[in-house]
């Protein structure tokens, strides 16, 4: 347990190096025409992700590779089935199990064991597939005509298995269906081609200019200077990537990574999102995603939706302020209460270097409280009794 906390609390920073590679990616993909780097997101971070994660807990890079090829195997064996990579959220769950799996174990057992379970469980995971599509149909039918659940439920959909949950509504009939002189049209995309003033346009689509622009960025003011050095990169790698290609996975997952607390805020701000332009009646689509260049294309109403831009921005700003004050997060970290108060009796987060074996180093002596807390302390360096050390030895 204590070994998950401390992969947790430094995956973002694990992480930082792929999420600017594949950002780039997305960046540099998203500004050619006729170039679409859906499948190549997940199958990047299949790649990526296990191989930096593995090694950064291991520091073997041999087993990062090992890792990194079979997960990227496991799948191209499940693309080969569904047609869909893995979920960019789901490969990170998988890695950080892969790093917990390699650390003890030879490097010719790794190989044999990880490759022939991510076949079985590849191969398995592909043949049921057909029935999840199908109870995926129905769980979307729920929510049609519903943009503040499209909106929501969109959010983690995309980054824990695929964007076929949009693709039902972008393309098929569970975004509405029109008729006219130029045939039938279903979903919200292929109707906002044929009828942009269609009501299925501010349902669906608009939302998520919303979403990639205004609440990336007051997501940016909110948690930039709570970031570590390294995680700062990545954060603005994946913040300027998602708000001009439209794509924001990346973002989504980062969010998560840095605290599930924080991405409630964002999961229910992004239904807002989408739940708002069908109330003002704006409509603005999209033929591939909500990138700028799109945005500029079709933008209306300029007036109306940078105001609602700004609304949303500042909600999502105040939505994390609140989490963060309510959870009294510091750096993305949640502590349980009795650990928070050690904490705080210590000086707080930013004083603490590192804990082992009953002893505490901290940075400012000064700034620990004698009259609460049971130790003595010897320059820098706290000795705790041994229940209060071994509340707090897990997170640091």
């Amino acid at each position: 347990m204590k070994s998950t906390v401390i992969i947790y609390r430094k995956i973002t920073d694990y992480l930082s190096k792929p999420l600017i590679f594949i950002s780039a990616f997305v960046l540099l993909t998203g500004l050619i025409p006729f170039i679409k780097a859906d499948d190549a997101v997940g199958l990047l971070s299949s790649a990526f992700f296990p191989l930096y994660l593995v090694y950064s807990v291991s520091k073997n890079a041999q087993k990062g590779i090992i890792c990194a090829f079979c997960l990227v195997s496991s799948d191209l064996i499940y693309y080969s089935f569904s047609k869909e990579h893995f979920g960019v959220l789901f490969t990170v769950l998988i890695s950080v199990l892969l790093s917990k799996f390699a650390g003890d174990v030879r490097i010719s057992y790794l190989f044999t064991a990880l490759f022939i379970t991510g076949a079985v469980l590849s191969v398995s995971a592909g043949l049921i597939y057909p029935l999840l599509y199908e109870y995926l149909k129905v769980f979307s039918s729920l929510i049609t005509g519903r943009g503040f659940l499209f909106g929501a439920v969109k959010s983690i959909y995309d980054i824990l298995f695929s964007d076929k949950f949009s693709y039902l509504f972008y393309h098929t009939d569970f975004g509405s269906s029109t008729v006219n002189s130029n045939g039938v049209f279903s979903g919200a995309v292929d109707i906002f081609k044929s009828d942009p003033e269609s009501r299925a346009v501010s349902i669906y689509l608009t939302g998520r200019y919303f979403v990639n622009i205004f609440l990336s960025l007051g997501l940016f003011f909110a948690l930039f200077k709570r970031l570590s050095y390294e995680s700062k990169f990545a954060f603005a790698a994946v913040l300027v990537s998602g708000i001009i290609t439209g794509d924001v996975r990346l973002l989504s997952l980062f969010i998560i990574l840095f605290n599930p607390f924080v991405f409630i805020a964002y999961f229910f701000v992004s239904g807002a999102a989408y739940f708002v332009p069908d109330l003002i009646n704006l409509k603005i689509g999209f033929n591939d995603n909500a990138s700028i260049i799109e945005l500029i294309k079709y933008g209306n109403k300029w007036g109306y939706f940078l105001v609602t831009g700004f609304v949303l921005a500042l909600l999502m700003y105040f939505a994390v302020r609140l989490v963060i004050a309510k959870f009294r997060l510091s750096d993305g970290n949640y502590y349980p209460s009795k650990v928070r108060k050690i904490v705080s009796f210590l000086g707080g987060e930013d004083n603490i270097k590192s804990v082992k074996q009953n002893k505490v180093t901290v940075n400012n002596p000064n700034l620990i409280n004698i009259i609460s807390l049971d130790c003595d302390i010897h320059g820098n360096m706290v000795i705790l009794n041994r229940e209060d050390s071994e509340l707090i030895e897990g997170y640091f």
